[in-house]
């Protein structure tokens, strides 16, 4: 049964480890979550097939992110639930989350299609990727891709905004 497990570990541990790091982006929750699937497959392995494993551990690869994601919106929430009033009381952090929004809103706008839309409709409207595969006409697999890409983009299109303003403004 060890042989079994950990032939099973080494043939997938690439792919089950790649899922977790797109989904989560973070590298430590991505080793954690690579542990709990493993820890899974070790309790589940009689009920696994050799068939059946590669998309068995994706699955639960996947479900485990996801939970893992709630888990931070949720504390997020209610992060955000504490800090709510002050920062109501603070108009330079009001005037500062409007700044920063605008500037998120002009980098996305530049940014080329589909990676735009795919932006928008993820990440701000919340849609699902198999939603964005119908409305866009592209493969899951597709969407995952170019959604990444698109979030990479962004990411250094908005630091490249915040320097060049930091080298405008040195004050």
């Amino acid at each position: 049964m060890e042989k079994r497990y950990r032939a099973l570990v080494s043939q997938y541990k690439n792919q089950v480890y790649s899922l977790a790091r797109y989904m989560l982006t973070d590298a430590n929750d991505t080793e954690d979550i690579s542990q709990e699937v493993y820890i899974k497959l070790w309790k589940h392995l009689e009920n696994v097939s050799d068939t059946q494993a590669l998309a068995w551990l994706l699955k639960v690869t996947r479900n485990a992110c996801l939970d893992r994601i709630r888990a931070r919106r949720n504390e997020e929430s209610v992060n955000d639930e504490l800090l709510g009033e002050h920062e109501k009381s603070n108009p330079e952090k009001l005037i500062g989350d409007a700044q920063i929004q605008q500037r998120l809103m002009s980098c996305i706008a530049v940014l080329p299609e589909p990676g735009r839309s795919l932006l928008i409709l993820r990440d701000i409207h919340e849609h699902s990727y198999e939603t964005l595969a119908q409305i866009l006409d592209l493969s899951a697999s597709q969407v995952k891709v170019y959604l990444y890409r698109a979030r990479l983009a962004l990411s250094e299109a908005f630091k490249s905004r915040i320097s060049a303003e930091k080298i405008e403004d040195p004050l």
